[in-house]
């Protein structure tokens, strides 16, 4: 399907002069894709796909397992193959649990970096909803405002 689209993608391109790119990024455009395809396919067919929240928007790998995964792994091999297909470019998303200390943070992005030459990394931390400090160790009160609304 990827290598379809673009090969349709390019030939197009050269019909009207213009350098055409394929890309498999996030957007809020997924949820779009999702209903076309429940109109067109049944909402059954799509089922797994919403409940999932996922739809063509790449690949997340965990951080848990990048540590245990070389080169010749099988995720690390069909990344690098998706990326090569596509003439744009390929959100990999590298989730990094919550409570994460830095220097493990540190350790999972280069390792990470050394597998995939371009990713994202995502890590939810805590922020006051009153005043903005952005702080892992933020439970129930922030220490600067004293608010309990932490999210």
């Amino acid at each position: 399907v990827i290598k379809t689209a673009v090969d349709v993608a390019s030939e197009q391109g050269k019909k009207l002069g213009v350098n055409v790119l394929i890309s498999m990024t996030q957007s809020d455009g997924s949820d779009r894709f999702i209903s076309l395809d429940g109109e067109k396919y049944g909402k059954d067919s799509v089922l797994n796909i919403a409940n999932n929240e996922e739809y063509s928007e790449g690949i997340t790998l965990d951080a848990g397992i990048i540590t245990k995964l070389t080169a010749k792994s099988d995720e690390i091999t069909e990344c690098n193959k998706i990326a090569t297909t596509l003439n744009g470019s390929m959100l990999v998303q590298l989730n990094i649990p919550k409570g994460t200390k830095a220097n493990e943070v540190k350790k999972v992005i280069e390792k990470t970096s050394s597998l995939i030459s371009s990713f994202k990394p995502v890590m939810k931390v805590p922020i006051c909803g009153n005043c903005g400090l952005k702080d892992e160790k933020l439970a129930d009160k922030c220490p600067v405002c004293k608010s309990p609304f932490i999210i």
